[in-house]
């Protein structure tokens, strides 16, 4: 059982300790404020649809550790890594579409647009990144 303020942290802030030190209220001085919406991400996007298709996406990668134990050719395991690659995509547009819609929209109408431009320009930037 967790005691004093961890006990009270959002579930993201006990699950992503990154997200708990920018959301305290003592942070350090170099972490940026978040900018107008950017702390409700809830409000971005259907939760639920997200949780689904990422219960989804763990199945589809259980089902490809065991092709490999099946000793399935190689041809099937990379065509479904293709397709959890291509789903995986799918929820970062999702996310990527919320946010526009939700937190950039409110950033630029309430708060300091440029900062939200560039905050949006960086978070495409690395949704765009493949490895």
């Amino acid at each position: 059982m967790t005691s004093g303020a961890e006990g009270h942290q959002p579930l993201s802030a006990r699950r992503f300790p990154s997200r708990a030190r920018q959301a305290a209220p003592n942070r350090p001085p170099d972490a940026r404020e978040p900018l107008p919406g950017e702390d409700d991400m809830k409000q971005c996007m259907d939760a639920e649809k997200l949780h689904r298709r990422i219960g989804k996406l763990i199945g589809q990668l259980k089902a490809i550790d065991q092709m490999i134990d099946r000793d399935v050719p190689c041809e099937d395991v990379l065509m479904q890594i293709n397709a959890v690659k291509g789903a995986l995509h799918k929820v970062g547009q999702i996310i990527l579409e919320g946010h526009l819609q939700h937190c950039v929209r409110d950033g630029i109408e309430h708060g300091d647009a440029d900062a939200t431009i560039a905050a949006f320009a960086k978070a495409i930037d690395h949704f765009a990144r493949r490895s």
